[in-house]
């Protein structure tokens, strides 16, 4: 090294960096790419089997890498999957405990005002 030159100085961790130059990475591990399809992560995994053992509608497209956390895709990669799969994927649903339980009580009543009257000794 030249007398008089410094070194670089080297980023703290934290610190902001610049902005990246070249093309944006929008990548996706299987949590991300089930959520872009609107299914479980097991139906995803499903669905990518079924694939893999030439059984599926549509070609599943293969992750940009495999690392120890999962299969990595680009997130263009699903979106276009989503897009040429020809039947709208079933909604993943989540309830609470308290919808659950809202939910129950209406079919309870729903089905009681359905059963026949036991004890009313005539017809209405």
């Amino acid at each position: 090294m030249p007398h008089g030159s410094q070194k670089p100085p080297v980023p703290r961790i934290g610190a902001p960096q610049p902005p990246r130059k070249g093309p944006k990475l929008d990548l996706v591990g299987l949590a991300e790419a089930a959520a872009l399809l609107a299914i479980s992560k097991a139906a995803f995994c499903e669905r990518r089997g079924r694939s893999a053992r030439g059984r599926g509608r549509a070609r599943f497209p293969e992750p940009v890498a495999a690392l120890a956390c999962g299969p990595i895709w680009l997130r263009r990669q699903i979106v276009d999957y989503a897009g040429g799969y020809h039947c709208a994927p079933k909604q993943a649903v989540y309830e609470t405990e308290h919808e659950r339980r809202v939910r129950l009580a209406a079919l309870d009543l729903v089905l009681t005002a359905l059963r026949p009257r036991e004890a009313s000794g005539g017809r209405r």
